[in-house]
């Protein structure tokens, strides 16, 4: 059975993420399994900001909101098939996914969806080029994220 090169390279990357962060970590932990941030906190609200590293050939953007990470995105060139896709998932999140749908796209890329209690993740490939975004499901979060949305909402529509 001929294996080829992209297997290889899509393996060891996820071997390098096995021990990587869990969501809900601290950024001095994130710091710890992925190194230095490539630049400055990317402020998006109050209490919330993003990060972004580079380790093992991908590119990661971890958001934090009150001290803890609650989103990671994921990317890089390359096939993730749907084992490795949940194996990451798996190792991101700290659970098995209880739940996956599968959609093929128009452009011939796929989208998998897995779920777990508390968390949520996305794997895209497109193009040869794979994204996965992995979210917290946290109700504070929630709550936080949707009074700012209605609050923009609302004043978008007082302007008028």
């Amino acid at each position: 059975m001929k294996t080829s090169l992209p297997f290889f390279i899509a393996a060891f990357c996820l071997l390098s993420l096995s021990a990587q962060a869990r969501l809900g970590e601290t950024p001095a932990q994130i710091e710890a399994r992925y190194g230095k941030p490539d630049d400055k906190p990317l402020i998006i609200r109050t209490n919330e900001y993003n990060l972004n590293y580079n380790h093992a050939g991908y590119f990661i953007m971890v958001r934090f909101w009150n001290g803890k990470s609650v989103e990671e995105d994921i990317s890089s060139d390359g096939y993730l098939d749907d084992e490795s896709a949940k194996n990451l998932f798996k190792t991101v999140a700290g659970k098995e996914p209880s739940k996956v749908d599968k959609h093929s796209d128009s452009d011939g890329g796929s989208t998998t969806e897995f779920k777990a209690d508390g968390v949520s993740g996305t794997f895209a490939t497109f193009g040869g080029r794979v994204n996965c975004s992995l979210e917290v499901e946290d109700d504070a979060y929630r709550q936080h994220v949707n009074a700012i949305l209605d609050a923009e909402k609302k004043k978008a529509l007082d302007s008028f």
